[in-house]
């Protein structure tokens, strides 16, 4: 029994495929989101690799509505043959309510009328699931256990009354051709960095669309992996409170940071009650963001409860310039902090094994 998990170079956006050999042999493959659709072809090169193997998708999670979580995957829909033999996905995760367009002639995604997840699915034969919150139990694929950390059912519900009034309006497209420069931020130390205060969660409605981001725990044997999508921190904490604290942290092999290592979705808190040494971020060093933010990477590695004998992994899926010079502000930065970070190998995708 043995998980593996690819996190496809796609920007700034996300696309993982979870490959689960259970101990009845049989290989489930989990994909989580698609990234942009400038980036599908990465998708599909593993979506092929599996159809050869003669394997499914057992199950594809699409966490939110962001462009760059879901414009690859309703790409690789609007191109199946519905008379296809076998069917290869087996059921669909996702929260939404209405149909949306994506338009054959723009790479931007807009809420409106014209794609219909739903019936398409059903025309399609796949199971789709659209009631995914935290207060569902641990769902078993195979010999693993997924539990669902995000949303809460109030941010569900929110979801669900504003869809109608606010998402006909909300446009997701591709990254901007105008990059952030990320430079000054790089540029400032370790210890200063780790020192600001934790960034406020966005609140207005256009922040609704994160939190509502669904999130999820894999866990085999003892052994866990925290996919955080694009979570509010404070989601994933009153989820995680019910049993765990500072005394009894949750232990985690893996967790692949919010929202590309945004600050805006990371607090310190996290991990006074998550123990983990090994972190993973999503993103491209040129977006227009300026993602990953350095001074998440700084909080970890200045954390209180840190155990400073232990070496942290930060590990990219992107093997850009900008991540090899992120810590030349800080001398011998890693030896100090004792962590070390990892990248794909040349024309490769980032595996790590649970």
């Amino acid at each position: 029994m043995s998980t593996k998990l690819k996190v496809l170079p796609v920007n700034c956006g996300d696309s993982l495929l979870l490959t689960h050999k259970s101990n009845d042999k049989k290989v489930r493959n989990i994909v989580i989101d698609g990234g942009y659709i400038k980036a599908f072809k990465t998708l599909k090169k593993q979506i092929k690799s599996i159809q050869q193997r003669k394997q499914l998708i057992d199950l594809w999670v699409l966490t939110h509505l962001d462009a760059d979580h879901i414009n690859g995957a309703l790409q690789y829909l609007r191109k199946i043959d519905a008379s296809e033999k076998p069917k290869i996905i087996g059921r669909f995760w996702f929260n939404f309510f209405d149909a949306f367009t994506i338009s054959d002639d723009s790479p931007f995604l807009s809420f409106g009328k014209g794609f219909d997840l739903s019936k398409l699915l059903r025309k399609l034969s796949i199971r789709g699931r659209m009631d995914i919150t935290n207060e569902l139990g641990p769902i078993s694929i195979g010999d693993a256990t997924i539990t669902i950390l995000s949303p809460d059912k109030k941010t569900f519900r929110s979801l669900q009354k504003a869809w109608k009034d606010e998402f006909k309006i909300y446009y997701g497209g591709e990254p901007s051709t105008l990059l952030a420069d990320p430079s000054l931020k790089d540029a400032r130390q370790i210890e200063d960095l780790a020192k600001k205060t934790d960034a406020k969660e966005g609140s207005s409605k256009s922040g609704l669309v994160n939190r509502s981001s669904i999130a999820f725990m894999y866990e085999e044997r003892g052994k866990r992996i925290l996919m955080l999508g694009d979570a509010y921190p404070s989601v994933i904490l009153d989820a995680l409170r019910k049993d765990y604290s500072k005394k009894k942290p949750l232990k985690v092999k893996y967790m692949k940071l919010s929202h590309h290592g945004s600050r805006k979705n990371y607090h310190t808190e996290l991990l006074d009650i998550i123990s983990c040494r090994r972190f993973i971020i999503s993103a491209d060093g040129e977006n227009q963001h300026g993602l990953p933010d350095k001074e998440v990477l700084a909080k970890i590695l200045n954390h209180p409860n840190r155990d400073r004998s232990k070496r942290i992994t930060f590990y990219f899926n992107h093997d850009d310039d900008r991540f090899h010079h992120l810590f030349d502000a800080d001398k011998d930065a890693e030896r100090r902090y004792n962590f070390t970070c990892k990248f794909p190998k040349l024309k490769k995708v980032l595996k790590v094994k649970l």
